[in-house]
């Protein structure tokens, strides 16, 4: 005897925020290759191009990965001669990350892409539009109970202030490979790293 599908009714956010994050990775997956990035690490390349030299602790607080794929991702960048593992002189039990001259590089030509893709999205809102996406990344992470953060200023318009990372939760990054195919989100799609930062 087959169970009865369930009659659940659309996820009026949730899903279309996990199908639209999908097609921007994917978007700027495709451009970050173009400029010879590495398609399934450009967005470490691209956060320690804005923050490096930063421990693998704080990598792991930011991207959510685990430190066994972080390292795998951290080998094929040295590998790539992109970035370098050094003793961290403040501790010497944990690693420092930081970009080549070839990593560097690669970096700039990604913040380039991402510029280009932050002007024509600005292009396309109007003041009320960045209002209203202030708002909406407000609410968001009222209910994921997160800090707010730098997009609370996105309805002024582009920001031209440096990058900052003073809670490791803004990453100035292209989204990192997306994996599910579903347009729900897994419920432990977000599930973070609560590894302190020594290695």
């Amino acid at each position: 005897m087959n169970n009865p599908k369930p009659n659940y009714p659309p996820l009026r956010y949730l899903s279309p925020w996990h199908r639209v994050s999908r097609q921007l990775a994917d978007h700027l997956r495709a451009r970050s290759e173009a400029v010879g990035a590495p398609p399934t690490e450009s967005h470490l390349v691209s956060y320690l191009g804005s923050y490096a030299p930063v421990t693998i602790g704080r990598l792991v607080a930011v991207f959510g990965h685990n430190k066994s794929t972080l390292t795998g991702m951290l080998d094929r960048l040295e590998q790539a001669g992109l970035a370098a593992r050094t003793p961290n002189p403040d501790d010497r039990r944990s690693f420092l990350v930081d970009l080549t001259d070839a990593g560097r590089a690669v970096a700039a030509r990604i913040r380039g892409q991402l510029e280009e893709v932050e002007a024509a999205l600005d292009t396309a809102l109007g003041p009320d539009d960045r209002a209203a996406f202030a708002r909406i990344m407000a609410a968001i992470a009222r209910v994921a109970g997160a800090p707010a953060g730098p997009t609370d200023g996105v309805a002024s318009g582009p920001s031209t202030s440096p990058a900052t990372d003073p809670a490791g939760a803004h990453a100035d990054a292209a989204p990192g490979p997306t994996t599910t195919t579903n347009s729900t989100p897994h419920p432990n799609s977000t599930t973070t790293d609560p590894t302190p930062e020594r290695e």
